[in-house]
């Protein structure tokens, strides 16, 4: 469909029908996507997606609304503040050691190893201890980890779901702590167990993506892994770790990082089910429409973005990106809505991504074809092959 809408017809929005039964509107501009992530609407709780994860993410701020919404968001904010984020370093450097010596050993003799794996376990690491303060070797025991298991399953019955419309109908399926807001009363633990499993499935699974197809945009690009390395290299030189200073003080990387997100969009899509009527390039679209926000075909739309199919880092550097629509790039949703854990996000990936590359030369397999896999999050339909070299 981007070819025909987005590449060819230059279309800012467009509609198909899904299972023939219900018109989707799908938003592929700035100037389209941003009228609805101005608003409070809700995720929609009626036919697929977020629907079906209701079981598990609870009544959460990915899709509580109204007063609700406001009184978590307002009780969650605080634990993002930057002087709780600073004491959550050691943590991403402690799980990075492991990280690294998982990539040394399985690139032995110019081996390379399927990297998706290994990004989630260590995203899956940095949450479980920073929000949960456990460690459970999430790691070294991998896959058969009994959280990593359920995860993993969960979504896949999620996406089974999704894809076969006679599953539907719920009857159907089921066949097959210091925060108070002002009257006094804080978070109920129904609500905070909730907004945990939504910060373990939200807070991993799309940093694993962003640092896999990181790894692999630096093996590809020889000349910009080059870039990175040496800014890196002259930022924290033989240290150890990477502190909030350190990270600060690397431009380039910041610039490189948001070309991932941009390219690689690890939330291709953001839906919304519209609680008022609300114009669109002049058409008023219905109370309870159902809405997505193809932040993906937005990401590489070519009347917004110059090559968009290039892969430029530059394209972020100083102000050039100011001069654009706030709504052209928008890797963690924006408005009143947007991710409230994105400064947790993006300080985890630069501890990683520039201990990974201080250390390592990344090279990409040569003969393994990478192609972008959209699952809940942006995936490589058969992996990410790559080869870490020690340094000298």
């Amino acid at each position: 469909m981007y070819k025909e809408y987005v590449e060819d017809k230059r279309c800012k929005a467009f509609v198909y029908w899904l299972f023939v039964v219900r018109p989707l509107l799908t938003l592929t501009h700035p100037d389209t996507i941003k009228v609805v992530m101005k608003s409070t609407s809700p995720k929609s709780r009626k036919g697929a997606g977020i629907a079906f994860m209701l079981p598990w993410i609870g009544e959460s701020l990915l899709v509580a609304d109204g007063p609700k919404w406001e009184r978590n968001r307002r009780l969650l904010t605080p634990a993002f503040h930057f002087s709780i984020l600073n004491g959550y370093f050691k943590i991403y450097n402690d799980v990075t050691d492991t990280l690294l010596e998982k990539f040394a050993e399985g690139s032995k003799n110019g081996k390379y190893v399927e990297v998706f794996q290994y990004s989630g376990l260590a995203t899956l690491d940095i949450l479980l201890q920073c929000a949960l303060s456990y460690k459970g070797n999430i790691q070294d025991v991998g896959e058969s980890h009994p959280y990593v298991k359920a995860v993993k399953r969960m979504i896949e019955l999620m996406l089974h779901r999704c894809l076969n419309i006679n599953l539907y109908p719920e009857f159907l399926f089921k066949l097959s702590p210091s925060a108070r807001d002002e009257s006094g009363k804080g978070l109920t633990d129904e609500e905070i167990r909730s907004e945990v499993d939504t910060f373990m499935f939200a807070g991993h699974d799309t940093t694993s993506s962003v640092l896999s197809w990181s790894i692999y945009s630096l093996g590809k690009h020889k000349d910009i892994q080059d870039k990175v390395y040496e800014e890196v290299r002259g930022v924290i030189g033989d240290k150890q770790y990477v502190d909030c200073e350190d990270i600060q003080k690397m431009k380039y990387l910041s610039c490189f990082l948001k070309e991932v997100m941009r390219h690689h969009t690890p939330v291709p899509v953001i839906s919304r089910m519209l609680d008022e009527p609300c114009v669109i390039e002049g058409v008023e679209i219905p109370k309870g429409s159902f809405i997505d926000m193809a932040i993906y075909h937005a990401h590489h739309h070519p009347d917004v973005w110059e090559d968009p199919w290039e892969f430029k880092p530059e394209r972020f550097e100083g102000d050039k990106h100011h001069d654009m629509d706030p709504y052209s790039f928008t890797p963690f949703s924006a408005g009143p809505r947007n991710c409230i854990g994105q400064a947790f996000a993006q300080n985890e990936e630069k501890v990683l991504i520039s201990r990974l590359v201080n250390r390592f030369e990344i090279t990409v397999d040569p003969d393994h074809e990478v192609e972008h896999f959209i699952e809940v999050v942006m995936r490589a339909k058969n992996g990410i092959m790559a080869c870490f070299k020690e340094r000298t």
